[in-house]
């Protein structure tokens, strides 16, 4: 009685990994971006609408009575995991442009900070640096020019807020960090 064969697809599979096995190779190392600190803003991955929360100031002096849908964003893994791209897509303001933008988040392993490189269609960048928050989420630091051309520190800050949302929320000094202003807080919900 003749024995059945042993199945190509198996001898394919089985083979390689035995040898391996044998032979005392070490396993393959991990992906250099698998790690926890990578992924610190994964609650932020997916579509949302960025609304302005009501009972937030306003510019133009007011309070919104209710929420107001400020912008559409998207965030996504980029790079094997090694970064987040963020996409910016205001409604339109009240001079009528749309403001859009662009954010690239990395955590950068040697220095053990985060760092955001934004770029908007208003022809402005800006570099932050910054680290985990207590919340579970991310705060970026940098310095920019102020409105009346001094120099301000800028801290945004992106954690979540609960049932899947997420804050995302800017703050600027011109006192050198003693006092701190709203510039804007926006409520991320999903699509």
């Amino acid at each position: 009685m003749r024995l059945p064969s042993f199945p190509a697809c198996c001898a394919a599979f089985i083979l390689p990994h035995a040898a391996g096995a044998a032979s005392g190779a070490p396993p393959a190392p991990p992906p250099p971006c698998a790690d926890a600190e990578h992924h610190a803003l994964d609650f932020w991955l997916g579509e949302w609408n960025a609304y302005i929360p009501a009972g937030q100031k306003l510019q133009n002096g007011g309070t919104a009575e209710s929420d107001i849908l400020a912008a559409e964003a998207s965030v996504s893994s980029i790079l094997d995991g090694c970064g987040y791209l963020e996409t910016w897509d205001s409604k339109p303001l009240a001079n009528g442009t749309i403001y859009r933008g662009k954010g690239f988040h990395h955590y950068d392993a040697k220095s053990g900070t985060w760092r955001q490189f934004w770029i908007a269609n208003n022809g402005k960048d800006n570099l932050s640096v910054g680290g985990p928050t207590q919340d579970g989420g991310v705060q970026y630091t940098s310095e920019q020019v102020g409105p009346n051309g001094g120099r301000m520190i800028v801290r945004q800050t992106i954690e979540p807020a609960g049932d899947g949302a997420v804050w995302n929320r800017s703050e600027m000094s011109t006192d050198g960090g003693k006092t701190w202003t709203m510039a804007y807080k926006f409520l991320y919900r999903r699509k």
